[in-house]
C-alpha cells in the first residue's frame, strides 16, 4: 500500500461476494478452445452444451477455474488485497459493491458508484471554465 501513496485515486471500488458465490461463478465458466470466447453455464449459456456458438469450437474448463484452484486463488487474493482495502478505507475512498447480485446489477452498482465521482469532476471543470469565460 505504501507504494501507491504517490498515485491519486478519487475512488476505489471493492466488489464483495461470499466464497461460495465466487467459486460457483468461476467454476461455471467455460472457454472456447478455438476463439477463446467465454461462456458461463448460468449467465451466458451456449446454445449447444460444450460447443461454442461463435465458431463451433469445443468448450473447456480452465484448470484455475476448478473449485480447489479457486479456493487457493482466493487465499492469495485476500492476503495481497487486505492491506490495500484497509489503506483505501482509511483514506475514505473505498466503495464496497455487492458482487453477489446478477452481473447486470453489479455493473449498474459500479457505474452508479463511479458516476458520482465523474459528475463531481465535470461540475468542477464546468465551474472553472465558466469562471474563465471560455
Amino acid at each position: 500500500a505504501e507504494q501507491i501513496n504517490n498515485l491519486n485515486f478519487d475512488e476505489v471500488v471493492n466488489l464483495q461476494a461470499s466464497d461460495d458465490i465466487i467459486v460457483k461463478r468461476l467454476n461455471n465458466r467455460r472457454v472456447c478452445s478455438k476463439c477463446a470466447f467465454i461462456f458461463h453455464l448460468d449467465y451466458i449459456k451456449p446454445k449447444q452444451e460444450g460447443i461454442c456458438d461463435k465458431c463451433n469450437g469445443t468448450l473447456y474448463q480452465r484448470e484455475d477455474d476448478k473449485a480447489e484452484a479457486i479456493k487457493e486463488r482466493l487465499k492469495v487474493y485476500r492476503s495481497l488485497t487486505e492491506p490495500l482495502i484497509s489503506y483505501f478505507k482509511n483514506k475514505g475512498i473505498l466503495v464496497d459493491v455487492d458482487g453477489s447480485k446478477t452481473p447486470k446489477e453489479v455493473f449498474e452498482s459500479v457505474v452508479s458508484a463511479v458516476s458520482w465521482v465523474y459528475t463531481q469532476y465535470f461540475l468542477n471543470e464546468f465551474s472553472y471554465i465558466k469562471k474563465r469565460n471560455f
